[in-house]
């Protein structure tokens, strides 16, 4: 029996992966849950499966147990894994979230009495958890509930859901949008930009009017050539920041963002940040393109399909149309208001106290 249940605490269980190629985007986002959590009472544990990353420069120490997750588990032998140990830890609930996830995978936990929350993006198999969240632009309630395969189960969808760092939370407040933008930010994960972070420089190569400040991890193995080509193009007022600890402090000095589809796009549009988007990934395309619909992105489409000099116009053009970036900010405050972690805890836990 686990420490939690033997104090009568609720017991929280979160499957995560994290990589340079994967990102960190998954493990992040359960890390800013899990801490929510564990200030409503709960004991937290983590199992994650990382390549050549360790979980607990996220984790921190807001975890009773990180267990890793051997990598060559897949599918229904990581499941009956994950469920064991729900079990042994006498979890209450279990917190799923990356792509291994099928329906093969699902009948496991149900199998096994499992309650779990799974946060899925795609919408393209049946659903058996007790919770599916969404937290995409462009996530269609009808859609998710035409796959559930419980009444029961709670459908959270849309950027409501969307969960930011505390460090983001602090810095809500409107600011003022200036006339002519010249502070540009690129970023692009936490894992392998892909290449799209020089592809960024390569079209601004000719324009020197931006301060460019470019945040990346230590686990982008494109950092080599990143400063490779600064080096080469000293004209160019680029910057470099590697696993910067104030990432929401930057984008709020920052007049235009460059980013791609994924989590960062709550976090430019909570801020009020314009932001131009690149889909680095499949699975930010539908997000990416919602987002422009929705006024709050302008929509560059996949990395490789990318034009450059419609790049370098787009950003030009938007750069000299204070109205629009104004727009741009509002609507983005709009959808994203960074309470998603506190309306999740709630559904899981409708009877804990609040979280601050």
């Amino acid at each position: 029996m686990s420490r939690g249940r033997e104090h009568g605490k609720s017991v929280v269980v979160l499957r995560a992966d994290a990589s340079a190629r994967v990102g960190l985007g998954h493990l992040r986002r359960c890390a800013t849950l899990a801490r929510r959590l564990r200030t409503a009472g709960a004991e937290i544990h983590f199992l994650a499966k990382t390549e050549d990353f360790d979980p607990a420069l996220e984790i921190g120490d807001i975890a009773e147990a990180c267990v890793p997750i051997d990598p060559t588990l897949q599918g229904e032998p990581d499941a009956a894994r994950t469920a064991a140990y729900c079990l042994n830890a006498g979890a209450d609930r279990l917190i799923v979230d990356h792509y291994q996830v099928d329906e093969a995978y699902q009948s496991v936990l149900r199998d096994a009495g499992i309650r779990w929350l799974q946060f899925d993006g795609a919408a393209n198999m049946p659903l058996w958890a007790d919770w599916v969240v969404s937290m995409s632009a462009a996530a269609d309630e009808a859609r998710y509930r035409a796959l559930q395969r419980r009444p029961e189960t709670r459908l959270l969808v849309g950027p409501r859901y969307a969960i930011l760092r505390d460090e983001f939370l602090r810095w809500r407040a409107p600011r003022p949008i200036s006339l002519r933008a010249n502070r540009l930010l690129l970023t692009f994960g936490g894992g392998d930009d892909r290449g799209a972070c020089l592809a960024c420089l390569e079209a601004l190569r000719t324009t020197t009017e931006f301060e460019i400040t470019i945040l990346s991890s230590s686990y982008n193995p494109q950092i080599p050539s990143i400063r490779s080509w600064l080096e080469r193009n000293p004209a160019i007022r680029g910057h470099l920041l590697l696993d910067d600890k104030d990432v929401a402090r930057r984008m709020t000095k920052a007049d235009i963002a460059i980013t791609a589809g994924g989590t960062t796009t709550f976090e430019t549009a909570m801020l009020g940040l314009p932001a131009l988007v690149i889909q680095i990934a499949d699975n930010q395309r539908a997000n990416s393109q919602a987002l422009e619909r929705a006024g709050v992105a302008i929509d560059l489409g996949p990395l490789e399909q990318l034009d450059t000099d419609q790049l370098r116009d787009k950003l030009l053009g938007l750069a000299g149309a204070p109205g629009l970036r104004q727009r741009m900010a509002n609507f983005g405050r709009e959808s994203v208001d960074g309470l998603g972690a506190e309306r999740i805890v709630r559904e899981l836990y409708p009877d804990m106290e609040p979280v601050s």
